[in-house]
């Protein structure tokens, strides 16, 4: 985003909901912009939950979960996620040439590499499948060979 502003957050709200859905629970930190009385109306309006206020958009039953301000630790996830981001983001350095490039590689590896506890990738969680890869083009899924085969046949 080009700034963090109610209305450019508002935004890019809409653009990942048109997506991907309304989610249950909306996390973020104490940030104006999700304090404003702008990005409030917005919630009311797509009737997502806020916890610290009640009739903080409704409709959908989002909850949106505030972290402690001054106090990032206890929003764990997001934490954590910071020094994975930035361990890899160091370590493509030398491999990609571009900043643009190196990020789109994170996120296409880390969409794609199972989580411990699911034993799935957060693709396979969000969109029923993995991503392809070159892997798979140099060993392709057999079942995958054999249900094209199929259908070819069936035609």
């Amino acid at each position: 985003m080009k700034n963090v502003t109610a209305s450019t957050l508002c935004n890019a709200l809409d653009d990942i909901f048109v997506n991907f859905g309304l989610p249950q629970i909306l996390v973020s930190d104490n940030g104006r912009q999700f304090s404003s009385e702008e990005f409030q109306r917005y919630c009311r309006k797509k009737n997502i939950k806020h916890i610290t206020s009640s009739r903080y958009c409704r409709k959908k039953n989002i909850k949106h979960i505030t972290s402690s301000p001054y106090h990032p630790k206890t929003n764990g996830l997001a934490e954590r996620f910071v020094p994975t981001f930035k361990t890899r983001m160091l370590a493509s350095k030398n491999n990609n040439p571009t900043s643009i490039q190196r990020l789109q590689n994170f996120i296409f590896n880390y969409r794609n590499t199972p989580h411990n506890t699911t034993h799935k990738s957060p693709n396979e969680m969000i969109f029923g499948h993995r991503l392809r890869t070159i892997f798979d083009n140099i060993k392709p899924d057999v079942k995958s060979s054999l249900r094209y085969k199929n259908v070819k046949y069936e035609i």
